[in-house]
């Protein structure tokens, strides 16, 4: 009796196999494709590739830049200091171990001042540094972070 359950559904199995490759048409021609230059195998490489992000510039009359935490290694922290209408002044700071908040807005005040000059006001007060326009003819400013490599330290930039 179990013989013959099995003999059947082996010749069902069978069965559906042949019907199955019975049924199936004839595979569909691949159509003969020139072999693609270099030129035409760069195009679609070039489209895939991620544009880099672009930091919108915003400008303000007064920027607050408020440093907070305490560096845990020696780091770098990098900003672009860009009057409107002006070329970019890339300030760089080199940090060491254990350094406070103070100690960084410190540095940050000392290095916005000699970028941007006596064109504008620079203050400091423990952790922020405040950067605002002289006067009314002075151009407004943009502030942004090119690089911070500072583990256990964080860089607000706003509205002063």
């Amino acid at each position: 009796m179990q013989l013959m359950k099995i003999e059947s559904i082996v010749l069902m199995l069978i069965v559906t196999a042949a019907l199955t490759v019975s049924a199936q048409a004839e595979p569909t021609p691949v159509p003969n494709a020139e072999e693609p230059t270099a030129e035409a195998a760069a195009e679609p490489a070039a489209a895939s590739e991620p544009e880099e992000a672009k930091v919108p510039m915003i400008y303000r009359e007064r920027t607050k830049i408020v440093i907070d935490g305490r560096a845990e290694f020696n780091g770098v922290l990098e900003l672009a200091v860009t009057p409107h209408g002006e070329d970019s002044t890339k300030v760089r700071l080199n940090v060491l171990a254990k350094s406070k908040a103070k100690k960084i807005a410190d540095d940050v005040f000392n290095e916005i001042a000699f970028a941007l000059g006596d064109r504008y006001k620079v203050k400091k007060s423990g952790e922020k540094v405040l950067v605002k326009a002289k006067n009314k003819k002075t151009p407004p400013v943009s502030i942004n972070v090119l690089n911070q490599q500072l583990a256990g330290v964080s860089v607000m930039i706003g509205n002063g």
